[in-house]
């Protein structure tokens, strides 16, 4: 378990006696054998289901943004994008997620705590791995964070500093993007203006390449916005959801 791993670091480093007494505190309540409660499960999932309805709406589509449909960006939100025919082109023709839900997922963080861990076997044996931020797959870890991705996420800005915002050479964020497979790179296209051109860059860079291997899809803003809200009425307040 990664908070379990990341706790009993924390643990081991020098902390003050409030601190200490909060991880012993948590890690008393990770080391607890974990045990599937039916009824919760449901609940929470029959919650987000019906606020965010993930499953049709996550992603841009065909389906729910017809030619003429006004997007509006949910970073900002008075900024509008009309999908016009060539636009509705790059769009997927239905969700990809019609096989959901699956009997298994493996959610891969990218803050480095799997180290040394030996995750790698049960994070390939799940049947569905989401990863985030493009991180490394074949950099030697691959026994602690094994390799195999249906969904990887990446943040914009990686694309402006690592890959010169796709404006020159191409070649090397095309075979970067090979170590995924044939996974769902996600990409937040209408969140903010300065997002789209690069995202659609990106799109493009990997249509150019050939049909199979990974392909980029966009965030749907108005299921983000619809998410972002959940989450306060759970609490969180965070101006933006952190990957």
């Amino acid at each position: 378990d990664e908070v379990a791993i990341y706790l009993a670091k924390l643990k081991e480093n020098p902390v003050n006696s409030k601190e200490r007494g909060i991880i012993d505190k948590l890690l008393a309540s990770y080391s607890q054998p974990w045990v599937k409660q039916d009824k919760n499960f449901k609940s929470f999932r029959s919650l987000l289901g019906s606020s965010c309805n993930a499953i049709p709406n996550a992603v841009v589509t065909q389906d729910n943004s017809p030619v003429g449909t006004n997007i509006t960006f949910d970073g900002e939100q008075t900024r509008i994008q009309v999908v016009t025919p060539d636009l509705f082109n790059l769009f997927p023709k239905e969700n990809p997620f019609k096989g959901a839900p699956w009997h298994s997922c493996a959610v891969v963080g990218n803050g480095g705590i799997l180290g040394n861990s030996s995750c790698g076997k049960q994070i390939n044996s799940a049947t569905y791995v989401i990863r985030c931020n493009l991180p490394p797959v074949s950099n030697g870890h691959e026994k602690d964070t094994g390799t195999k991705t249906n969904i990887v996420t990446a943040n914009p800005t990686l694309l402006f500093r690592r890959y010169q915002s796709l404006t020159e050479r191409r070649r090397p964020f095309v075979e970067d993007m090979q170590l995924y497979g044939n996974a769902l790179i996600f990409l937040p296209a209408f969140s903010f203006g300065m997002n789209t051109a690069v995202s659609l860059r990106a799109l493009y860079s990997l249509e150019d390449h050939g049909s199979s291997g990974p392909r980029v899809v966009f965030f749907n803003p108005g299921y983000l916005k619809n998410l972002t809200q959940f989450w306060r009425g759970q609490g969180l307040r965070e101006v933006r959801l952190s990957t």
